[in-house]
């Protein structure tokens, strides 16, 4: 009836809108600021990341047309 029957499980989450445990994506200019949370079972390890990414470097496919496209050319 376990969800996991390991004692060595890793879990990973990242906000994307801000709630109790992390902050939502924020934009300033052309980065983007997420905050994630990594935990490990088996060392008993909780890391919080906070990431800045680049929109100038960053690619997304467009699934309507196949093309792809810098994160920094869509409008948010």
């Amino acid at each position: 009836d376990d969800l996991i029957k390991s004692d060595n499980v890793i879990f990973a989450a990242t906000g994307v809108t801000d709630g109790d445990m992390l902050r939502g994506v924020r934009f300033y200019k052309n980065t983007a600021i997420t905050e994630s949370i990594v935990m490990r079972s088996r060392t008993r390890t909780i890391r919080r990341i906070i990431a800045q990414h680049n929109l100038n470097y960053k690619t997304i496919p467009l699934k309507s047309s196949g093309e792809v496209r810098y994160m920094n050319s869509i409008k948010r």
